[in-house]
């Protein structure tokens, strides 16, 4: 309750009093109580999920728009040993839950709304494969989705007060313990295979990732921050302009919005390099592919993330590996974005992260 109350005092702080926020507290308790039943069902009648073995799992880890989504889909659809998580199974976490749902699921699939992203940017629906952070935030309304839709209104005195707010919104601990719980569920049913997770805010943390999910495999895909950094933005204002009307705002909050999510993806940078720096040991462990790479050189860059991750090279594989890679080159995306248009230079970012361009094949 508390953290709607801080939640409502930013949005009125920000957009003013809308009666459409008050709704908030209302929509969290039908959701918990809708959710709530089936979980303490699970615990009577499909209890023997908590003894099932995570074997191998797969962690894709990225910053937001770095080609995550494109590449975790892609081994998705095209093997057969992975489960992945998918958004409604987020939404609706509990086996019992899942089992009434699953009849209805293509009825769903239809009115779930389409254009809660632009889809020229991230096309998403009940039935695609998302990212580990949505099932935070539809469990507890936190982490990394809440701090960009609504704790980086905030005013922070200075890099780090955000970098500590930041760090606290998407608390490691209290996310790897859910979903751990989410991904043996996942796991009912199919248990010879291996989860496929994608998430940003285990960048912040891998250490914490790797220490409760023992033998895992994690591959971080980086990407130019000249390139992430509009792309995440154009990403987060959109859904900012269809619920809060962000062009109605004072050109001073919105100033304010951009520079908090800039200092957001210096700050995702900074705890992923302070950690490679830090311990060789999970430098030697991780494996870390470029989008560049994965654009210029497909075929090369799969197979790497293949003998890897020890994912099989099947025949099926293969063929859509070599289809893939003839397309790859010449792929433009359908939105176009610049630094520029949110306030930004490219002098000042070649700067600002110039400890990643000397690191890394951006």
């Amino acid at each position: 309750m508390i953290l709607h109350f801080k939640t409502l005092r930013i949005l009125f702080k920000t957009f003013g009093f809308r009666f459409k926020y008050l709704l908030i507290p209302l929509y969290r308790l039908i959701y918990s109580i809708i959710i709530l039943p089936g979980l303490i069902i699970d615990q009577i009648f499909y209890s023997k999920y908590k003894k099932i073995e995570i074997h191998k799992p797969l962690f894709l880890i990225g910053h937001p728009r770095s080609g995550t989504t494109f590449l975790h889909k892609f081994i998705l659809n095209n093997t057969n040993e992975f489960k992945g998580t998918y958004l409604w199974e987020m939404i609706f976490p509990s086996i019992t839950m899942r089992k009434l749902v699953k009849p209805i699921l293509p009825f769903l699939q239809k009115r779930f709304p389409q254009n809660i992203y632009d889809p020229n940017i991230h096309k998403t629906g009940l039935l695609d494969a998302e990212t580990d952070d949505a099932a935070i935030f539809f469990k507890s309304f936190k982490g990394l989705f809440y701090w960009l839709y609504f704790s980086a209104w905030k005013r922070f005195s200075d890099f780090d007060d955000l970098k500590k707010d930041l760090i606290n919104t998407s608390n490691q601990q209290e996310v790897v313990k859910y979903l751990k719980n989410l991904h043996k569920r996942n796991l009912m049913g199919c248990e010879n295979k291996r989860i496929f997770s994608k998430s940003f805010s285990f960048i912040m943390d891998i250490n914490e990732l790797i220490r409760n999910y023992p033998g895992a495999k994690v591959v971080i895909l980086m990407r130019d921050p000249r390139e992430v950094i509009p792309s995440s933005i154009s990403l987060v204002n959109s859904v900012q302009q269809k619920i809060n009307n962000l062009n109605s705002l004072k050109e001073d909050s919105i100033k304010r919005y951009y520079r908090n999510l800039y200092n957001a993806s210096l700050c995702f940078h900074k705890l992923l390099d302070e950690q490679l720096s830090s311990d060789i040991n999970l430098r030697e462990n991780v494996l870390i592919i470029s989008h560049k790479d994965l654009k210029n050189d497909f075929e090369k860059t799969i197979k790497r993330i293949c003998d890897y991750s020890e994912i099989e090279l099947t025949e099926n594989l293969m063929t859509a590996i070599k289809k893939q890679a003839l397309k790859q080159p010449s792929f433009k995306a359908k939105h176009k974005y610049s630094l520029q248009e949110y306030g930004f230079s490219e002098e000042e970012v070649m700067k600002d992260f110039s400890f990643i361009y000397s690191k890394f094949n951006l």
